[in-house]
Formats: C-alpha cells, structure tokens, sequence
C-alpha cells in the first residue's frame, strides 16, 4: 500500500477564500448588531420617559392637577426665554429632576443610553436659531438629565387634562395624547447627527413623552409639528 501523504495547514488560496467569507460575513452581520444595539437603546429611553409620566400624573395628583411648576437645562443655560413675559420667571423655576424626584426611584431614569452630548439645541433650528448649549461629555453628565421639558406648561399652569388646537384650518381639537411633554435633548442619539438644514433635519428623530403617559418615536419635522400646536 503507497502512504498517504496528508495536508499539513492551509493554502494561500485557502486562507485568502476563508478571510474573504470572514469579511462578507463581518459585513453582514456587524451592522445588525449595531441596529439592535440601537433599538435596544431607544427601548429603554422610551421605559425612562414612561416612568417620568407616571411621576409627573403623581405630582399632578399632589399639585391640583397641574403639570410640575420646573424647568429644563436649554431653559435656564441659554437665552431661548429672554425675549418673552417669562424671562424672570423661568429663571426661578428648579430643574424638572429635582421637582419629581420624591416620585422616582433612581436618579438613572433620567439619563438615556444613546446620550452622546451636543453642543447646540437642534429643535431650536425651527424657529431660525442655532442655540448654543453644552452639554459635554454628556447632557446627563452636565446637567443630570438628558430630556428636555414643555416648560411652557409650568409657565402656564396648565393641567394634565391640557389639549391643543391645530396651528392651521380647520382648527381641531385634540387632548393630551396629542401634547409634547418631554423629548431627548438630541435628535441624533436615535437618529442621524446630520447637518442642520432643510433637507436633512429629518435624518435626526427623537423619543417624546405626551401627555397620556404614552412615549413614542417621530421624526424632527413631526415633533415640530406637534410642538407648533397652541395649547388650549
């Protein structure tokens, strides 16, 4: 009988075909880690804004109903107020996280995962601006939250019960489901942080809290929207 003589090892070839199924399988498979990574994300920041609403029902409970007389960071660190009858007056109110924390169990609930930082308030591009805020290395590092607050509603001692009305015919009325309460500071920890401009803004998206207690997902442009509707 002749010997066989065996393969000892990998050709070139070989290890140049196994490298290459490596890296088209890497390729595939790396971006949906990232994906569910991000959703994964995105579940737990909307969990936080839900308990935040639970919180805020029960200090309406305790306040006649009202929503909490607080503020947010953009409030009291840029000048976003100064030219309205607020401008005093928002900058007395305590930060939303302190007003609610006899109602919140831990301190975390206020920080998303996906809060990388900014250094300039987006949603302000809407209304012509760019405001400077920041909010290094994370907004919940800087400020202990990484949400921002319809301070409006304190300033206007608004009730849970609060609707709007579309900003345009036929004007209808909608209730607190349709009503923004709380939203990431950054559309572009659930988004895209894409240039600010026209064509581009809806590449950012963010989580919001309305009024119902219920938390969603919308893009730049519907947050907008719904923002530029005038509380009853």
């Amino acid at each position: 009988m002749k010997n066989r003589r065996h393969k000892e090892g990998f050709t070139l070839i070989e290890l140049l075909v196994v490298i290459g199924v490596i890296s088209v399988l890497a390729a595939i498979i790396f971006p949906v880690f990232a994906t569910v990574r991000a959703r994964g994300r995105q579940t737990v920041c909307l969990s936080n804004m839900r308990q935040i609403g639970m919180a805020i029902a029960l200090y309406a409970d305790d306040s006649d109903d009202l929503y909490p007389s607080a503020a947010d960071p953009s409030d009291l660190d840029t000048p976003i107020w100064s030219t309205t009858p607020y401008a005093a007056q928002v900058k007395t109110l305590p930060l939303l996280q302190v007003v609610l924390q006899p109602y919140l169990q831990s301190k975390d609930i206020w920080r998303c995962p996906a809060d990388t930082g900014f250094d300039t308030l987006d949603m302000s591009f809407f209304q012509g601006q760019e405001t400077p805020l920041n909010a290094r290395p994370t907004m919940f590092q800087a400020f202990g939250t990484s949400y921002l607050y319809r301070t409006e509603l304190a300033l206007k001692h608004e009730s849970i019960t609060v609707g709007c009305t579309s900003a345009s015919p036929p004007y209808t009325d909608y209730g607190p489901a349709d009503v923004n309460i709380l939203m990431d500071g950054n559309g572009g920890w659930h988004g895209t942080s894409a240039p600010l401009t026209l064509g581009l803004i809806d590449e950012r998206s963010y989580n919001v809290l309305m009024g119902d207690g219920h938390a969603t997902h919308c893009k730049a442009s519907v947050l907008n929207a719904i923002w530029a509707q005038p509380l009853d």
